[in-house]
């Protein structure tokens, strides 16, 4: 929690959506606008109602996420302003006992003061994975099928091997 003046303190409810919560919501959308799509086609028959009912229901989720996670990110966004303005007014925030540290053994060396304590840390680090890489080769020998059988396996190791290059690209990592 960070407290001081100028600024509110920092609420444990203000922590980032993980991943995982990012790809429900986006799923949701999709998955609501399909069905909804399906079940708009289809509304003369009796189950084009359900999916029309289903997939609304699934865009108010879909929409309910994208209003809480922009309510939030807001927030954060004017906590953040707050504790900069405060900052640059050469007003820091006031020491806290740090019940974390504690809890994990750990103390502070004489004269150091914990301004936050018990703050979710996101570590991103940038590097790229090592890819191994399938060598193509082109069958001359024998009859046209097995030509275009190996210029088939040609486009497949191809597409194979694209595919494991740009997710082993170097970027920003969990």
């Amino acid at each position: 929690m960070v407290a001081g003046p100028g600024f509110d303190a920092v609420r444990p409810e203000m922590k980032p959506q993980p991943f995982a919560l990012l790809r429900v919501r986006r799923i949701c959308g999709w998955v609501g606008v399909v069905v909804a799509v399906v079940g708009a086609a289809s509304v003369a028959k009796p189950d084009g109602v359900l999916f029309v009912v289903i997939g609304v229901g699934l865009l108010a989720v879909y929409a309910w996420m994208r209003v809480t996670a922009s309510q939030a990110r807001l927030r954060d966004l004017a906590v953040g302003r707050r504790l900069a303005e405060s900052l640059q007014a050469q007003q820091w925030p006031a020491p806290v006992q740090p019940e974390a540290l504690n809890a994990a053994g750990m103390r502070l060396e004489p004269g150091e003061v914990c301004l936050v304590d018990g703050a979710d840390v996101e570590l991103m680090q940038w590097y790229g994975d090592p890819v191994v890489l399938t060598r193509r080769f082109f069958l001359l020998w024998g009859s046209p099928l097995a030509w275009m059988v190996s210029i088939l396996g040609m486009f497949g190791s191809w597409q194979h091997n694209r595919k494991k290059s740009k997710k082993a690209a170097p970027r920003w990592r969990d």
